[in-house]
């Protein structure tokens, strides 16, 4: 290395193309990188839909779910399967054990299913897919009054036209209806003609069909034959023959029935600015760039509006890469800013040019960090994680160099000779600068460890740290040194009254500095050192205290801030009991609360901008309704977006007939607070469900609580009569009788256009919208008599679930709620519950069992991960100071400053007033790095001084006080680079702030300790040495 370094100091032209070729591939790779906001968590599941037209829940899940679950018991590289069940669909979801392959599993997912032989016939094939984790990019809204079947063949056209660009793969839409024939035939009209469904569907399936051809091998070649003939429109199928009759006639199926080409009937509505609308979500997959995407969506809508659209309009809402741009051009001002203060304050305390190349690591750092981000092999995005990483690193990255600049601009004080005094400079730090940027790499290495999918996106950020570091390390060895070498340092007499006026301000500072060290730091270091025992315990009880105020609940915990975001969104959930025009008036009520919220901002903050701009309303079916709401830019509007839901969700109140209404303006990292029940039982499932709901509701800062237990649904549960066999009727005819003439018969499908067709024959909506037309219908029997119902069967009223949710087979429910993370934290809630309900639940219920979900699950797999990744982190930190050190004991004396870190950035967040977090975490790994480099210098020096022959009191206050400026420049440099963050008043910079927090505070506690530990630390484990061997030796420590 020593070798290498003199080679770049005496050839200067090797280290300035270096230089350049750093700069110029960085500057490339940015143009080229994927550009996202949160980064996209890999998949991680396999999921399994099966749809089954016409069952309900309790027949789906024993038909459908269960056998699937059957199928994969004992899966290896299953972590866990979950089932859900509703009317005419299953999911089966099967989440992946970490470390499993996901190619892998899939495939043993596809055979053990496929496997199955016992679906039901009229359920459709499973569809096994691989979960993915898409990031919506923004919103294409399709609107205007006109017919529906104008509204969707133009949806149709803009989603196609959508498609067909390389750079979009995926769009979920809202009020996208699907095309079918129907025919509906009148009871009367079947009773009149003798007719049952089964004739007209089998008369249907003899004139409508597509047949293999036949061919004719004549001697001019082969002819093909056909005879077959497909329906694809209603005209097509009101000329199919039903009836011959006597005088030769034919009854023809237009005769008896009404027959349209239409769309399936749903209670599904959707409503942009007042109209009939179509809303298409577009996707990003993880390989996407959202601004490619949103570049392309807006290219395309473009040329449509070109066409004429029929009184149809078309606009782009809820563009995220407008978004994402304010956020990272924030996150860019602030590192901007960051390094023009780190320049600044170099300045100050260097010669201007010492500190412009100092300085010059930053750039040529993080211009070789984005260059390998972009490599297949790592794959990193430009995103929320990796550029905050890049921005806590600001002034790490010049630690390395400010020891290297300050050393040589000492040791060139000495040797007069440039070249030489700078490789002597270099070399005099080179083993401490080497193993210290290795020792913060091997703090941050352990977090590119932990096997899950949110951990593996968190751990993003260290991964661009270590590559910084690494760059910082190549240019401190190999570019620093080579213009320090170039610069004349010697003192010039300035003649511009700016740099006269710098040169005096650099002066005071440096007189300042000087003295405060000499008159201050120097008396209170020896001072300490003769009571070494008492500061000691001093420094102890403020890191206990320190400690403390995490460990009591002073400092609230969460697994993740929450990031407020542009998209307010509204769910709720009706009684199954209700009719649709509840959930219709529901909808319209909470929209009109939005534009009231939006009149009196307006009118309280004088602004003519409503903050709530644009409102899609869905309404999916009666039993459940969206709501999106898009927020004008944060910097156009005077209200946070969590205020705004506030108001928004007072306005609204409880409304009739709803279970649920949840309001969301943040991602919720992880899956938000859950709590999943089990239970065998659905009675004290409910029971469990209710009583935990209510407890939490109950607690102060907890909100919208929610669960996916379903309500009970009303049936009619037709019972076959014993005498109905006298006619012939069986179980079967009846169930069949029920389906087909109230749910509808699929006759058969086809192609059109490019899109499967079902052709569903059924009675006209006026002979099936009552209990009255159920009662007074007849069924026909074999010998072709009509008989009332009342006659075969006995009509029961019951209710049953609407929906059935298992994991790994046991009967469970999930509880969700929203929190006011100001007030209270996910561990406080459960700690609160376990006090209060949790325990006498349990007792009441034994079979009850509740198990954390979403956020507090993955927090804990993380947090399990964290703890293993910070004991092989001290581990690797350890084996890299002894190895410079050549000492087993003196790294101790390193590591143990590092506990006062923590404290400090624990109590920075108490000062702060916010919550430790994940990214708390973060901040103190980057902390940890910069404590054991200072101490590294400090304890490399006094080492350095002990070979010399210098006494050990001494060797300890010379070796405190000659790095005292590196310490002090470097703790300086990392909290100013870190100034404009912690300042940050934005919401989009909020959720970022806590490891902000942590490296900042926990770095000048940390330094003020080091200071003073370090030196009192190692005269300490020289005590002990000499108590245990009974000698004196400057050098028992080695």
């Amino acid at each position: 290395m020593h070798m290498l370094t003199n080679w770049f100091i005496r050839n200067p032209v090797a280290a300035n193309l270096l230089m350049g070729l750093i700069l110029i591939l960085g500057y490339l790779s940015v143009s080229d990188m994927r550009i996202e906001g949160f980064p996209k968590i890999p998949p991680d599941s396999v999921g399994i839909s099966v749809y089954y037209p016409g069952a309900n829940a309790a027949q789906v899940d024993e038909a459908i779910s269960q056998k699937i679950e059957k199928a994969l018991e004992g899966l290896p590289g299953a972590k866990r399967i979950i089932s859900f069940s509703s009317e005419s669909s299953a999911y089966v979801r099967v989440k992946m054990d970490n470390g499993y392959s996901l190619e892998r599993l899939l495939e043993d997912v596809n055979t053990r299913v496929n496997s199955i032989a016992t679906l039901p016939q009229l359920a459709d094939r499973p569809v096994i897919t691989r979960e993915a984790f898409n990031f919506p990019a923004l919103i294409v809204q399709v609107y205007g009054n006109v017919d529906t079947d104008v509204l969707q063949r133009i949806g149709k056209d803009v989603k196609a036209e959508l498609l067909a660009r390389p750079e979009i793969s995926k769009i979920s839409s809202w009020g996208e209806e699907v095309a079918e024939v129907s025919i509906e035939i009148s009871p009367e009209k079947l009773e009149s003609y003798g007719l049952s469904y089964e004739t007209v569907a089998h008369k249907i399936n003899q004139s409508s069909l597509i047949y293999r051809t036949g061919k004719l091998s004549t001697s001019s070649g082969t002819i093909v034959l056909r005879a077959d003939r497909q329906a694809y429109h209603w005209q097509d199928f009101s000329n199919i023959p039903i009836l011959d009759l006597s005088d030769g006639s034919q009854v023809l199926l237009g005769d008896i029935a009404t027959i349209k080409d239409t769309f399936v009937e749903t209670e599904g509505q959707v409503r942009y600015k007042g109209t009939s609308a179509i809303g298409m979500e577009v996707i990003i997959d993880r390989k996407g760039n959202l601004l490619d995407v949103s570049k392309v969506v807006h290219e395309v809508v473009s040329e449509l509006r070109e066409q004429t659209l029929e009184n149809v309009s078309i606009d782009i809402w809820a563009d995220q890469s407008n978004y994402i741009s304010d956020r990272l051009a924030l996150l860019r001002s602030n590192a901007f800013q960051g390094l023009l203060i780190v320049f600044v304050i170099l300045s100050l305390f260097l010669n201007f040019k010492l500190a412009f190349w100092v300085a010059m690591g930053i750039p040529i750092s993080i211009a070789g960090t984005l260059w390998l981000m972009g490599w297949e092999r790592f794959d990193y995005s430009l995103n929320d994680i990796t550029t905050f990483g890049m921005i806590v690193v600001l002034g790490i990255l010049v630690d390395d160099a400010i020891v290297v600049g300050e050393s040589v601009f000492t040791e060139r004080g000495r040797i007069k000779d440039p070249i030489k005094g700078t490789e002597k400079g270099v070399e005099k730090v080179a083993t401490a600068t080497i193993f210290g940027v290795l020792t913060s790499v091997a703090a941050f290495y352990p977090m590119l460890l932990i096997d899950n999918p949110l951990g593996k996106v968190l751990a993003g950020f260290s991964g661009v740290v270590i590559i910084a570091l690494l760059f910082s390390l190549l240019e401190s060895k190999f570019i620093l040194p080579a213009h320090l070498a170039g610069i004349n340092l010697e003192s010039k007499q300035q003649n511009h009254i700016v740099a006269r006026l710098w040169q005096r301000i650099r002066q005071a500072v440096d007189n300042a500095l000087n003295y405060v060290n000499h008159q201050w730091y120097r008396p209170a270091l020896e001072k300490a050192l003769v009571h070494r025992y008492a500061t000691l315990i001093l420094f102890l009880s403020l890191a206990v205290l320190g400690v403390g105020l995490a460990t009591t609940g002073t400092v609230r915990t969460t697994f993740f801030p929450d990031v407020p975001g542009s998209i307010i969104t509204v769910t709720m959930e009706f009684d199954p009991q209700s009719p649709y025009s509840i959930t219709q008036r529901n909808a319209a009520f909470v929209e009109a609360m939005a534009k009231e919220v939006n009149q009196e901002v307006m009118r309280e903050h004088g602004i003519s901008r409503p903050p709530i701009e644009k409102i899609m309303t869905a309404i999916n079916n009666k039993q459940r309704v969206e709501i999106y709401a898009e927020l004008t830019p944060e910097k156009l509007r005077t209200i946070g977006t969590l205020d705004l839901i506030k108001r928004w969700r007072e306005k609204v109140g409880r409304l009739e007939a709803v279970d649920v209404i949840h309001f969301s303006g943040s991602d919720s990292t992880g899956g938000g607070f859950a709590l999943t029940l089990f239970a065998k039982h659905e009675d004290v499932l409910q029971s469990g469900v209710d009583a935990v709901s209510k407890a939490l509701r109950s607690i102060e800062g907890v909100y919208d609580v929610r669960d996916d237990l379903k309500g009970s649904e009303p049936e009619i549960f037709a019972r076959l009569k014993p005498e109905a066999g006298r006619w012939g009727v069986t179980i079967e005819q009846l169930a069949a009788y029920v389906s087909d003439q109230y749910g509808g018969m699929e006759v058969q499908r086809f192609q059109r256009d490019g899109e499967e067709i079902k052709v569903q024959l059924r009675n006209p909506k006026e002979w099936r919208n009552s209990i009255d037309d159920l009662m007074n219908g007849r069924i026909m029997t074999p010998q072709g008599e009509w008989l009332p119902i009342s006659a075969v069967a006995e009509l029961e009223s019951r209710y049953v679930s609407g929906s059935i949710w298992r994991r790994n087979g046991e009967r469970a429910a999930i509880i969700y709620a929203n929190l006011d993370k100001s007030k209270v934290s996910p561990s406080e809630v459960i700690k609160t519950l376990k006090q209060e309900k949790l325990i006498q639940l349990q007792q009441a219920y034994p079979d009850l069992e509740i198990k954390p979900a979403g956020e507090l699950e993955e927090s804990g797999e993380i947090t399990g991960g964290l703890k293993n990744a910070l004991i092989l982190a001290l581990i690797l930190i350890y084996v890299l100071l002894a190895v410079p050190l050549k000492s087993y004991s003196q790294p101790f004396v390193i590591m143990i400053v590092i506990p006062f870190g923590i404290a400090g950035a624990i109590a920075g967040h108490f000062i702060a007033d916010i919550p430790l977090s994940v990214l708390s975490f973060f901040g103190m790994l980057a902390l940890t790095g910069i404590v054991v480099n200072d101490s590294l210098v400090m304890l490399t020096t006094y080492n350095q001084y002990l070979e010399e022959g210098m006494p050990r009191h001494l060797a300890l206050v010379e070796s405190g006080s000659s790095r005292f400026r590196a310490i002090l420049l470097t703790t300086v440099t990392t909290v100013s680079g870190l100034m404009p963050l912690l300042t940050e008043t934005s919401e989009q910079a909020q959720y970022l702030i806590p490891a902000a927090v942590s490296l900042a505070y926990g770095e000048m506690f940390a330094t003020a300790i080091t200071l003073f530990a370090v030196p009192i630390v190692a005269l300490i484990f020289v005590d002990i040495k000499e108590a245990f061997t009974g000698r004196s030796s400057v050098d028992l420590m080695n």
